[in-house]
């Protein structure tokens, strides 16, 4: 069986780190993993919906801000941790209730995994800070890590390529 893996890069390239998401996804597409497909978004809750959707697994990769944000730190949870880890999206996207809504419209993944990295800067400018750059390899090993364990049972080759999809603005 051929395994339906979504990951999805939410972020904005314009505001600094919190293009880490948009970072790791592209990342991710360069290296064409098989039964891969990745999508970065710029947070529009229906996007997400629709990227995600009848997904074996989701991953999703965003900056977190907010009280006990450590630039770089990255964390990794369920749907259900979410709420519990102190910081927050960097922008208005709230993961949680785009679940609770995809719940309502049956449109989830059957497994959904989230990583954050605590950004330094959102402010304008283009290029991740140097903490938050230096936590990309370490977050697309950790995606690859949970692509591979979803894949286990098998796979195709990727047969026509392994592009980003772009949904809505990035800015």
């Amino acid at each position: 069986m051929t395994a339906s893996i979504v990951v999805i890069g939410i972020g904005n390239s314009f505001r600094r780190d919190d293009g880490v998401g948009i970072a790791v996804a592209e990342e991710i597409a360069r290296r064409c993993i098989p039964s891969v497909r990745v999508v970065t978004l710029g947070g529009d809750p229906v996007a997400v919906l629709e990227a995600w959707a009848d997904a074996q697994l989701a991953v999703v990769v965003d900056a977190a801000a907010g009280d006990g944000a450590q630039a770089g730190r990255i964390r990794r949870c369920g749907i259900e941790q979410l709420a519990s880890m102190g910081a927050v999206s960097s922008h208005a996207m709230a993961l949680r209730e785009t679940y609770e809504l995809g719940r309502a419209l049956q449109r989830l993944p059957d497994r959904l995994v989230v990583f954050t990295v605590d950004a330094a800067d959102t402010g304008h400018g283009v290029g991740l800070t140097r903490t938050v750059g230096e936590a990309v390899p370490s977050v697309v090993a950790e995606v690859i890590a949970e692509a591979s364990a979803a894949t286990r049972d098998g796979s195709s080759p990727c047969s026509s390529g392994c592009p980003t999809t772009r949904s809505g603005p990035l800015w």
